[in-house]
C-alpha cells in the first residue's frame, strides 16, 4: 500500500488547523494551514528540493512540502507518518509522544477525505 499523498495533505490540514491558511499555534512558532514550524519546513523544503516559487504563499509552500513528505515517505502507514509530522520523529503507540487524541483526529479527517476510496474509513 501506498499513501495517498492529496489524501495526507488533506488530512493533516483538517487536523492541524481546519484547513486555515493563516492559522498561527504553538505561541507563534507554528503557521499555515498544516501548523508546522520553520524548521521542519525548511529541513522538507531543502531535502526533497521543494522550493518556494515567486509569488507563492506561505500555505500553498508549505503544503506541497507536505505532499512530497508524504510521497517520500509513501510507504508508511498514514497514522504513523501523521504522527511523525506531528511529533517530529518516528513513534509507536506504545511510545510517550504517541498522542491518541491526535491520531483519532487524523484518522477521522483520513476517512472524511472528499475522494475518499476506502469507504469504511480505515487509513491503512
Amino acid at each position: 500500500m501506498t499513501i495517498d499523498a492529496s489524501r495526507f495533505v488533506y488530512a493533516i490540514r483538517q487536523t492541524e488547523s481546519g484547513g486555515n491558511p493563516l492559522a498561527i499555534g504553538d505561541d507563534g512558532r507554528a503557521w499555515t494551514s498544516i501548523q508546522c514550524h520553520p524548521p521542519w519546513l525548511w529541513q522538507w523544503a531543502s531535502a526533497l528540493n521543494v522550493p518556494p516559487r515567486l509569488g507563492e504563499s506561505w500555505d500553498a509552500w508549505a503544503i506541497r512540502v507536505l505532499w512530497a513528505f508524504a510521497w517520500h515517505h509513501r510507504a508508511w502507514d498514514p497514522v504513523a507518518l501523521a504522527m511523525y509530522f506531528h511529533v517530529g520523529h518516528a513513534c509507536q503507540p506504545s511510545d510517550l509522544d504517541w498522542s491518541d487524541d491526535y491520531a483519532a483526529r487524523f484518522t477521522r479527517n483520513w476517512a472524511s477525505y472528499p475522494d475518499a476510496k476506502n469507504q469504511n474509513g480505515d487509513p491503512a
